[in-house]
């Protein structure tokens, strides 16, 4: 597949000796999952050459603004109204904001899905990536059938005290059970086996390699689908 080697796709496990931070930057859980995501993906993105990148369910727009250089087009796609409202107030006219796939104009060469899935339906999904029809989906944060809110919040502070981010974990788990985002409140989130992700990926012409999860839970797990 195009000369790429999966071994050097290594997950990242310390931010804290990276230059990665601005002096007087404003930095939220976002952000710092946003630029943990980079560190994880800049190789595996830069080895197949994008050209135009769709980040499907880009939420607030953090993952677009950390992916954007001069080399490449990034498409937000965000269906959600309130959302796509947010993403338009965060986002510059350098990307292509759209809560409709059928308002896609170009062809893409990579789609980008994090923490993502989730939230979709599985045909849903399946429907949507016909609908893409990209070459290449990096898909992470997947979470499997054993999933748990308590590992996503051990993790998070597990690496919230390596890396010296223990105050903004404190706020993030306050608004988790105080706020209309409690965390009493259980949504119905879209779980996958490996198996089941596979079975959907191969039958649209997808081969897969798993990889680290390129998110801050390891428990939750990550692909490359190519054709």
């Amino acid at each position: 597949m195009m000369g790429v080697n999966f071994k050097t796709f290594i997950r990242t496990k310390d931010m804290k000796s990276k230059d990665y931070w601005e002096k007087y930057e404003e930095i939220d859980i976002l952000k710092i999952s946003a630029k943990f995501y980079k560190l994880n993906t800049i190789k595996i993105i830069e080895s197949f050459n994008p050209k135009v990148i769709l980040d499907y369910g880009s939420g607030s727009g953090e993952i677009a603004l950390q992916l954007k250089n001069e080399k490449n087009n990034i498409i937000c796609y965000e269906p959600i109204p309130h959302m796509f409202n947010k993403l338009k107030s965060n986002l510059c006219e350098d990307f292509f904001l759209i809560n409709d796939l059928k308002n896609i104009n170009r062809k893409i060469d990579m789609v980008i899905i994090n923490s993502v899935l989730q939230y979709v339906e599985k045909k849903q999904f399946e429907d949507d990536l016909k609908e893409i029809k990209s070459k290449v989906l990096i898909i992470s944060d997947i979470i499997p059938y054993d999933y748990s809110r308590w590992f996503d919040l051990y993790h998070l502070l597990k690496f919230s005290l390596k890396n010296k981010f223990l105050t903004l974990y404190c706020i993030h788990v306050y608004k988790q059970i105080f706020t209309n985002f409690s965390f009493h409140y259980n949504p119905k989130y879209t779980k996958y086996s490996k198996d089941e992700i596979v079975f959907i990926l191969n039958k649209l012409g997808y081969q897969v390699k798993f990889v680290d999860n390129l998110g801050i839970n390891f428990r939750r797990f990550s692909l490359i689908a190519y054709k």
